[in-house]
C-alpha cells in the first residue's frame, strides 16, 4: 500500500508511533535529513536575531546550493521577491 499516493513511500514512511501518534520516516538519502538539520538551525538562528524574511530565504537557497555542490543561483542576500510579499504561517501552534 502506498501512502498519500507515493509507491516508494515503503522506502521512507515508517510505522506508526502510538504514543504519538505519528509516523516516523526518513529520507531515502540521509543528506537529505542532515540538509534539514540545518536548515533548521538555520531558521532557529534567523528567527533569534530577527532576520528579515527574505534574507533566511536567501541563505537557505544559498545552503541547499552549496550542499548540491553547486554555486548559489541566488547568491545575492537581500533581494526581495518583486512578486509580493511572502507568506508567513498565521498559527503559533503550526509547525
Amino acid at each position: 500500500a502506498s501512502w498519500c499516493g507515493a509507491p516508494d513511500a515503503a522506502a521512507w514512511f515508517g510505522p506508526l508511533d502510538e504514543a504519538t501518534f505519528s509516523h516516523t520516516w526518513a529520507h531515502p538519502d540521509p543528506r537529505m535529513d542532515t540538509l534539514q538539520r540545518e536548515v533548521a538551525a538555520l531558521v532557529e538562528a534567523a528567527a533569534s536575531a530577527q532576520l528579515p524574511t527574505h534574507e533566511t530565504f536567501a541563505a537557505i537557497r544559498s545552503l541547499a546550493a552549496e550542499r548540491l555542490s553547486r554555486h548559489a543561483a541566488f547568491s545575492a542576500v537581500g533581494q526581495r521577491a518583486k512578486s509580493g510579499p511572502i507568506p508567513h504561517l498565521t498559527e503559533a501552534w503550526f509547525c
